[in-house]
């Protein structure tokens, strides 16, 4: 049995020490929730002392966010790194349907960030309002997208916050209802899942003025979505 981190460590060793915590921290809330975690289970989880946590952290709260910092991050680098592998040359209804149609792929690969802001949503006032006044540079950058399409003359009259809602829909009923999407689809999760995004994609498509041709058709997510591993809690424990 490995005994438990208490009292002073060096630099390098506090900033393990803070990695694990949020990395256990975020298995944690995804799987049950925050109101459902005490910080003595995060303590007893990541093998540190309860007074360690309240050193580093000083509350729950403070732990969530710092893991929902590294969330949103993850989520506005997926965007710069989707808009910036594409043809500069492509009109903007097809940039546009490119942008979103992989980044749903990505979220759907990983529905953790996800579960993480319906929890939020669902349950604690305070934690959704982190997630609304957090990203406004993701936000920024849907909006800049949008205006292009807009001018282009498609999607008159939506709103990036209308999208964004669309954008939720679409990665979380997979995340919370994954039994009725296998039952729907009739096959395994994973193929299940890239039939539902290719639902997404047609419903898109067709406003944005994609032919079908133009609209991927993956044996598997992973042939669409970002090849990277989520920051939550994957890469918050195989940072150095």
């Amino acid at each position: 049995m490995t005994a438990k981190r208490s009292g002073r460590q060096s630099a390098n060793s506090a900033q393990q020490t803070r990695k694990q915590i949020l990395c256990v921290a975020g298995e944690l809330f995804v799987e049950k929730g925050f109101d459902r975690v005490s910080v003595r289970e995060i303590a007893d989880s990541a093998g540190v002392s309860h007074g360690l946590i309240r050193h580093h952290f000083g509350s729950k709260h403070q732990i969530w966010e710092q893991v929902c910092d590294r969330v949103l991050n993850d989520v506005l680098m997926q965007i710069k790194t989707i808009l910036s592998e594409l043809d500069p040359k492509l009109p903007a209804n097809e940039r546009y349907f490119s942008l979103i149609s992989r980044f749903l792929a990505t979220q759907l690969c990983d529905p953790r960030p996800m579960r993480l802001m319906v929890d939020a949503v669902r349950d604690n006032e305070m934690l959704f309002n982190y997630f609304q006044d957090a990203p406004a540079d993701i936000e920024a950058l849907f909006d800049s997208e949008l205006r292009a399409v807009q001018a282009q003359g498609y999607l008159e009259g939506m709103k990036v916050k209308e999208m964004k809602w669309l954008i939720c829909m679409f990665t979380d009923a997979p995340a919370t209802l994954a039994p009725l999407l296998v039952d729907v689809y009739d096959t395994s999760l994973d193929k299940a899942r890239v039939q539902h995004w290719m639902l997404a994609c047609q419903l898109l498509a067709n406003p944005l003025g994609i032919s079908n041709d133009k609209i991927p058709r993956p044996a598997t997510l992973e042939e669409v979505a970002l090849p990277w591993s989520r920051c939550t809690p994957d890469d918050l424990c195989d940072e150095t």
